[in-house]
């Protein structure tokens, strides 16, 4: 099986290279749906071949993201379907995420990022364990640029997450810095909550980013009798950067 498994990934992977976006994009397509058809809610449920599926779609994707012409291909087809891809206000950074098919009622997701790096090369950062991104805020902070990847998960029928990680381009690559200033330094920071509270739940969920006072913020979260899982409140809580950490703002 690894054998097959080696050779089939190695034919994809030379494949790609000379494939242009829209064929790519239908290949990637057909990556997606094959994927939710070998799942364990899919038409063909099948391990072996949702993990075949699942790393070829991976092999493709990555390939092609270190194609120049990727840089301008929008992926009209798969992007609308299962891959959410998200890019950064300066267009360095592209992050690329979608529901790999082997989670229950909690999904799984993998990402990869494409960016610039430092020499102005294309590379990826492949992110283990990640919720899909859904938003990325571009930031300068002491005239050097970071990015706020902002993720979203889904851990069971209710239960809803929501996670800010701090990134930079530096001469490591993609890296998380560690500027939020909690009990202890970090590079992230999230809540949960469940969807209980229906339509409020939406309006309020998402973190928000201020660049002109540099403010992250996101909601209050309380845990109730009703709502043991957590409740969103209308009430947020703020971190600003204060030139050196984002520091929590007292109100």
């Amino acid at each position: 099986m690894k054998k097959t498994l080696f050779l089939l990934l190695s034919f994809f992977s030379a494949a790609a290279l000379a494939q242009t976006c829209e064929q790519v994009d239908n290949e990637l397509y057909k990556g997606l749906r094959e994927m939710v058809r070998f799942s364990q809610f899919g038409e063909e449920p099948d391990e072996d071949k949702l993990a075949v599926s699942t790393q070829k779609f991976m092999s493709e994707l990555k390939n092609y993201l270190l194609e120049t012409d990727s840089l301008s291909c929008d992926f009209n087809r798969s992007a609308p379907d299962e891959l959410l891809v998200i890019s950064s206000a300066d267009k360095k950074v592209l992050a690329f995420s979608w529901d790999n098919q082997t989670g229950g009622t909690m999904r799984d997701y993998d990402a990869v990022i494409q960016f610039i790096d430092k020499s102005g090369k294309l590379s990826l950062k492949e992110l283990d364990g990640i919720d899909y991104i859904e938003n990325i805020f571009t930031t300068e902070l002491n005239n050097q640029t970071y990015y706020w990847l902002i993720s979203y998960s889904i851990s069971d029928s209710q239960t809803r997450g929501s996670g800010a990680t701090l990134y930079q381009i530096n001469e490591r690559g993609f890296v998380p810095v560690d500027l939020i200033k909690t009990k202890k330094l970090t590079s992230q920071i999230g809540f949960s909550y469940s969807l209980l509270d229906g339509d409020h739940v939406q309006s309020n969920r998402h973190f928000r980013y201020d660049n002109q006072t540099k403010t992250l913020s996101f909601p209050v979260v309380i845990a109730t009798d009703e709502n043991l899982i957590g409740k969103v409140t209308d009430k947020r809580i703020e971190y600003r950067f204060d030139g050196q950490y984002f520091v929590r703002v007292k109100n």
